[in-house]
């Protein structure tokens, strides 16, 4: 009987037939033993011993990749791929696959959801009410703004969608722009620096750049117009956080959102002291329709990748 590691907390959770048909086909299930994220050292405890990981946002690395000595595949709960050491699986003949198209309107709702609480301060208003303060907060319009999409895949895409409900011009870009798409969905093929230019609202959907790179520095925050929105759904890495800062206290930035972070130890203490800056611990893909989708998903990856091999 082959063993199970599920470290996605939410694998199962809301629809137990994709942990039924684990089950039914002989796998044994281990849930995560710490109920949230764990650290390297829990996951490579976690891990060993292990034939399958449904892997969520834990970082699988070389180190505990090692200490994974019966590891044969990783199905990653979700479509990134940037907590894998790609490389060091494919050395070792270990299988993976994500669960694609899952969580994309999930995340696309979420956020035109970000992006109205950035605009129109809601969450501030919440806060403000709480401490006993009685103050009408002004915000923006979204009608008819320019919203600017750095990454145009069925998530940037579906953004895009929604926005047109708001009469918005929306430019967009990518490495590989989809033209047929571009037209579908009046996305305004761009370059970053007229994103940048003349986007009154940046959203950003991809994944983190090699080495952790940063798309979004001083120098592109300089060239944005003022009272711009940022909201980033994607990687932490893809915004320096002093830059970031610096840019919401100067109020070059009406306000940002950012659902990045993939656990505590990732957030910026800096980012509590500021009124107009939005924080949620990667929530976006976890609707109860995404989560079931994904967990239909990631089992089925499981069985066609055993019945291949």
């Amino acid at each position: 009987m082959m063993r199970v590691l599920v470290t996605a907390n939410s694998f199962g959770k809301y629809d137990h037939q994709a942990r039924k048909i684990l089950e039914m086909h002989g796998f044994e299930i281990f849930d995560n033993p710490c109920g949230r994220v764990m650290n390297e050292n829990e996951f490579s405890n976690a891990i060993q011993g292990m034939d399958i990981v449904i892997l969520g946002t834990e970082i699988l690395d070389k180190k505990v990749i090692e200490k994974a000595d019966l590891l044969k595949f990783v199905s990653r709960y979700g479509v990134g791929t940037d907590n894998m050491d790609l490389a060091e699986l494919e050395r070792r003949n270990i299988g993976y696959a994500i669960t694609r198209n899952c969580n994309s309107q999930a995340v696309a709702d979420y956020t035109i959801g970000l992006i109205l609480d950035a605009l129109r301060r809601i969450s501030l208003s919440m806060h403000n009410l709480y401490e006993g303060k009685w103050e009408k907060v002004i915000g923006l319009d979204l009608y008819k703004k320019t919203a600017g999409i750095i990454g145009l895949g069925a998530i940037g895409m579906g953004v895009a969608k929604r926005l047109a409900g708001f009469d918005c011009k929306v430019l967009g870009y990518d490495v590989n722009f989809n033209h047929a798409r571009c037209q579908q969905y009046h996305v305004q093929e761009a370059t970053l620096e007229e994103i940048y230019h003349k986007a009154d609202i940046i959203t950003l959907h991809l994944p983190a750049l090699p080495g952790d790179k940063a798309l979004i520095g001083e120098k592109e925050i300089s060239c944005m117009k003022q009272d711009v929105v940022l909201i980033n759904t994607a990687r932490t890495s893809l915004i320096e956080a002093d830059a970031l800062i610096a840019g919401i206290k100067s109020r070059k930035i009406f306000a940002a959102a950012s659902d990045a972070q993939l656990s505590l130890a990732q957030i910026d203490e800096r980012y509590k002291r500021l009124d107009h800056f939005i924080l949620t611990p990667h929530n976006a893909a976890v609707s109860l329709e995404a989560s079931v989708k994904m967990s239909d998903a990631a089992v089925e990856n499981i069985l066609n990748y055993f019945h291949r091999n």
